[in-house]
């Protein structure tokens, strides 16, 4: 990835994007949809299948997604869909995008890409993970504020005080932090299944080295923050909330 990559912010060594999917119904369906959409969006850049025509009446170009990574080609096509106005034929090209997946875009509520931001506490976490053994940031949480992510400061945690989204701290699932597309990428997932996490008005999320069901008193225990967009999720109670987190690390 290179730093003018959509969906990417270059922080100290660092950078990295945020993508989540909102659905109605089970896990499945929301890994089923982003695995559909990647295959599609790969076969439009090969010149295969009539996603090439659909891509077209987008008006995107095999140019537009020269250098993205994964996280970045869907970024480049959800906002080329968002610029359509007329919803009734963004749908159409979303069901010929996907493939074969009954109904997947009705059930699919929202979603979206953003940046993430390494916080201060987050850079030397990674410089301490070269010299010592510190608790491993490999936990997410979610929060209301809609606080500008900051190195230092409010934007650089989830708070304690009309913040946290009760029952959201928990371990990152898919096996992560692992190994993203390549060697120099860590990649971060976790789904909130139905009834986990359950709030209307979910804006941003953290990183963080614990599962306690609290917000933080600073920023000591938080790796990186994001705000979604767009925002807010609202995740009703029958939803699952799916977000994946890239970092990159640059070689400066």
């Amino acid at each position: 990835m290179t730093q003018r990559e959509a969906g990417t912010q270059e922080v100290s060594a660092m950078h990295g994007e945020v993508g989540y999917v909102l659905t109605g119904p089970s896990e499945e369906t929301v890994s089923r949809y982003i695995s559909h959409l990647k295959a599609a969006i790969d076969r439009a850049l090969r010149g295969t299948g009539g996603d090439r025509d659909a891509f077209a009446r987008l008006g995107l170009k095999r140019e537009d997604f020269e250098g993205l990574g994964p996280i970045g080609r869907l970024a480049v096509f959800m906002r080329a869909q968002a610029a359509l106005a007329d919803q009734r034929m963004t749908s159409a090209l979303v069901r010929r995008l996907i493939g074969r997946i009954p109904a997947c875009d009705d059930r699919v509520k929202a979603h979206g890409f953003s940046r993430n931001l390494i916080t201060a506490n987050g850079d030397q976490y990674c410089a301490k993970k070269i010299y010592s053994s510190p608790t491993a940031m490999a936990n997410m949480k979610l929060g209301e504020l809609t606080t500008t992510p900051t190195k230092t400061g409010a934007g650089s945690y989830i708070t304690t005080t009309s913040d946290y989204v009760s029952g959201s701290a928990h371990a990152c699932d898919e096996s992560s932090p692992k190994a993203g597309a390549t060697n120099d990428i860590v990649y971060y997932a976790h789904t909130w299944a139905a009834g986990e996490a359950t709030n209307a008005n979910i804006n941003r999320f953290a990183v963080v080295d614990n599962v306690t069901d609290a917000g933080e008193a600073d920023a000591t225990h938080t790796l990186l923050t994001a705000l979604l967009d767009p925002k807010p999720v609202p995740k009703g109670a029958s939803d699952t909330l799916k977000i994946l987190d890239n970092v990159t690390f640059l070689a400066t």
